[in-house]
């Protein structure tokens, strides 16, 4: 990340996800068997990898930002990602 730079990768990271995340939603179109199969892998793969590069520079930028309060930071990000998937608001 230090040679790319942390927004950079950012905005890479967010874009491949979000083609990717697209791209599986056309996957439906493809026959079923090995194609389909192996084109929803290397989808998912692509989006994971992509998803990995946002999230990892999102935390550089947020320690950047505020270099004082890093566990506030970690600590708001990891509610703010975890209340949905307990059903609340």
């Amino acid at each position: 990340m230090t040679t790319i730079g942390s927004k950079r990768m950012f905005t890479v990271g967010l874009f491949m996800t979000g083609v990717t995340a697209i791209l599986f939603g056309f996957l439906n179109l493809l026959p079923a068997g090995s194609l389909f199969f192996w084109a929803s892998l290397v989808i998912r793969c692509l989006e994971a990898l992509g998803d990995a590069c946002f999230v990892t520079s999102s935390f550089a930028i947020s320690a950047k930002c505020f270099p004082g309060r890093i566990a506030t930071v970690v600590v708001s990000w990891a509610n703010g990602s975890s209340r949905p998937g307990l059903g609340k608001e």
